[in-house]
This record gives structure tokens, sequence and C-alpha cells, in this order.
């Protein structure tokens, strides 16, 4: 005798657990990347507004004295990396 209860709850499961799986993934590459991208770009950004960007972190109450441009960059995308705005599709 078959159990159609469990034929059509497992794959339900399975599919939760492949979506929660996915979600985790999804999140953890898009920080590493956004992480990655902000240390290049804190790199870069230091090359001419190392002093610019000092100061104003040092307004703000950071000390970044001990700290490189682009560790700076790779912070502030890992950080980044957790607020993103939701995706708007097309707006009339």
């Amino acid at each position: 005798m078959r159990n159609d209860f469990a034929a059509g709850f497992m794959p339900a499961i399975l599919t939760g657990a492949g979506a929660a799986f996915e979600a985790v993934a999804l999140l953890f590459f898009t920080v590493l990347l956004s992480t990655i991208f902000g240390a290049v770009t804190g790199f870069v950004a230091g090359l001419f507004f190392e002093q610019t960007i000092r100061g104003f972190l040092g307004a703000l109450g950071a000390d970044t004295s001990y700290l490189a441009m682009w560790q700076i960059g790779a912070g502030l995308g890992f950080l980044a990396g957790f607020f993103r705005s939701p995706s708007t599709g097309g707006q009339a």
C-alpha cells in the first residue's frame, strides 16, 4: 500500500531545503563578491582620495590610521553586502 502523504510531502521538504541552501549560498557569494569589489575600489580610491576618505572617517570617530585603504574598502564592502535594495523590475 502506497503512502500518498509521504509521496507528496517529501518532495516539498526537499524543495524547501534546496531553496534554503540556495539562499544561503547566494548570500555568501554576494557578500564575498562585495568584499572583493570593495577592496579593489578602496585601493583605487586610495590612490586619489586617501586624505579625504581618512578625514571623513576620522570626523565620524573611526581611527583608521593602522588600516590600508584596501582594508577599509573591503570592510565597507563586507558590510554593504548585507544591505541590498530589492529589485523593482520594470516601473511604469
